[in-house]
């Protein structure tokens, strides 16, 4: 462990990491023969760009030597301290993207630069590392990328397991378990590769210390924690920071092409997620395992169709219409009429939120057959579910209410949108008698956030009608509660600001997003130029969140298959899982917001 000068550093350190953004300029060492001193060496957290660079370079030059190529080191080189280890890491084969070796360096301390002994070593260890599908070709020398990992200021989690959780961010820190001379580390990137818990993590790493599964919780053994800083660069000098396996970027580097360039991936990942048997997406895919689930839910299936043949219309793409066709054909063999309606019935599960996303696909999808009957059927089906108070049955033929707090905010949606189509007053009516029972129902409610954006559009809709203040007033006191007590403005952590994490799941914030939009708009209708304001800057900051959260060929360096994670929408920061509406919603997402002006 290069630990120099640790003492007299400490302190110093300490405040640096917390920070990570040092307020000095710190000095680059170019005569090798310098000795190290205090005020020129350099903690990982006080790295600048060019100082990447240089580690980058020393890595190609000893990678382009061991292959009897004229290499070229650094001209100046930092004088790194106060780290524990040093990884290399060798991305792409020629073929793919993809993980190649992972080793680290350990220099002398005899040595005029340890630190760039340590790149260097690490570099050639890396060369021969077989575990990655065979070592290093001369082929590949010329394309591959090189990530370096720094683990640095180390200190102890006591605890066990539940300390652990509380202390250690997956992905942002590096792990160590120690018992006696056994031990063995995780850099921050493992539980994101490999989709673990901090459980599976914990267990994974003693077994891997040849100690007991559960070593974590036994009295002799140490768990250590590390700041992790893990950059990568080309040979063209391009160096990004990664976290979590994510290359970060600012807001202000949002515009509309890149929410264009976000949707073709995702219009991609629609397509190359499709089951070949049944023509239809499948529900939700496994990265790191490469593996579908068996598991589906008709509701995301046809709201996920909505949202395939909005991008359609968007893209002008027909090569898209055999998925939406396909799907359409399979859920409606499960309509059932009575008398003048219709609603699907799928293994005795007679959802009102089917009838909506029917309506909705078919909406966007009206070239298909019956098209515009199938729809009107649907549709007052929607309006037989309304009772007196203004609500409606979630179930048809049943009743059952789950689903109340976003069934029936779909199926307003729906008709309203139907509304918009046909101008038929009695779908308007239908939604004006519901508004002041959902707005005392969330009243009542107000931890049912999920009501939130669905009403935020069906009521959107309907204030555009009838420019009911009330109903402004009501978008606008459910959207700041969301926003003012949830979204998050500051966190040590980058990729957390603009989400949702009191929430977990990313794709929540792609939902709020999508009900914020309409406030947003409502807003500029309404004349409120504050709140006009603050949704955009809301929008802005998830957005940059949401698109963290998007595998694109960037981020996707580390999976098995990455032609069929790219484009698709992952459940956490830290959890990969894909599934087939945490697309859907970013897709209805990014397209509102192309509509309605937000990045503009």
């Amino acid at each position: 462990m290069k630990n120099l000068l640790f003492t007299t550093l400490f302190v110093v350190f300490v405040a640096v990491t917390a920070a990570c953004v040092p307020n000095k300029q710190p000095k680059i060492i170019s005569d090798p023969n310098a000795s190290v001193r205090v005020d020129e060496s350099l903690t990982p957290a006080e790295l600048n760009l060019n100082e990447k660079r240089a580690v980058i370079a020393e890595a190609y030059a000893k990678l382009d030597s061991e292959f009897g190529k004229d290499g070229q080191p650094p001209k100046e080189f930092p004088i790194i301290s106060n780290y524990h280890k040093v990884f290399v890491t060798f991305i792409g084969d020629n073929r793919v993207n993809r993980v190649r070796c992972c080793q680290s360096g350990k220099g002398k301390e005899a040595d005029s630069n340890p630190s760039q002994t340590d790149i260097s070593t690490a570099t050639k260890k890396c060369i021969g590392d077989d575990r990655f599908g065979g070592e290093t070709k001369k082929s590949e020398v010329v394309d591959t990328e090189i990530i370096a990992t720094y683990l640095y200021n180390k200190r102890e989690v006591k605890g066990g397991l539940k300390a652990a959780k509380k202390n250690i961010e997956l992905g942002v820190h590096s792990i160590e378990v120690e018992q006696g001379s056994d031990n063995a580390y995780y850099k921050a990137s493992v539980p994101i590769k490999s989709n673990l818990s901090h459980k599976k993590a914990l267990k994974k790493l003693c077994k891997k210390a040849g100690l007991s599964k559960k070593c974590y919780d036994e009295p002799a053994t140490r768990i250590y924690m590390y700041d992790t800083l893990e950059f990568k660069g080309n040979r063209n000098g391009d160096v990004v920071d990664l976290s979590r396996q994510n290359v970060l970027f600012s807001k202000e580097e949002i515009d509309e092409d890149m929410v264009n360039e976000r949707l073709l991936f995702a219009r991609d990942w629609f397509v190359n997620n499709t089951n070949e048997d049944t023509g239809m997406i499948e529900y939700a895919y496994y990265p790191s395992k490469d593996e579908y689930s068996d598991d589906n839910n008709h509701v995301r299936q046809l709201a996920t169709i909505w949202a395939v043949a909005t991008l359609r219309n968007y893209f002008n793409d027909k090569s898209l219409n055999d998925l939406i066709y396909t799907t359409l054909d399979h859920y409606l063999q499960y309509k059932k009429c009575e008398k003048d309606h219709c609603y699907l019935d799928i293994d005795g599960k007679t959802k009102l939120g089917y009838s909506a996303f029917v309506i909705l696909a078919l909406l966007e999808a009206k070239e298909y057959p019956n098209s515009e009957e199938i729809r009107e059927e649907f549709a007052r089906g929607v309006l037989y579910q309304q009772q007196e108070d203004g609500s409606y049955r979630t179930y048809f033929n049943s009743d059952k209410m789950s689903g109340e707090a976003f069934y029936p905010g779909e199926a307003m949606l729906a008709i309203m949108k139907l509304y918009k189509e046909t101008g038929d007053k009695k779908y308007l009516q239908s939604v004006g008698n519901a508004v002041p029972y959902y707005m005392d129902y969330w009243n009542k409610s107000k931890s049912i956030l999920s009501f939130i954006p669905w009403h935020s559009q069906a009521q959107s809709l309907y204030y555009e009608e009838t420019k009911d203040r009330q109903v402004a007033e009501f978008i606008f006191k459910i959207n700041d509660y969301l926003i003012d007590k949830f979204q998050v403005r500051e966190s040590p952590y980058k990729d957390e600001i603009g989400g949702f994490p009191p929430l977990k799941p990313c794709f929540l914030t792609q939902t709020d997003a999508e009900g914020t939009i309409d406030a947003y708009r409502v807003a500029k209708l309404y004349g409120d130029k504050q709140r006009e304001i603050k949704y955009k800057e809301s929008l802005i900051n998830s957005f940059r969140f949401i698109f963290l959260s998007q595998h694109i060929p960037e981020n996707s360096f580390y999976l098995k298959h990455p032609n069929r994670a790219i484009g698709g929408f992952r459940q956490s920061l830290t959890t990969n899982t894909q599934r087939l509406d945490f697309t859907q919603h970013a897709v209805l997402a990014m397209l509102k917001a192309l509509e309605n002006g937000v990045l503009e």
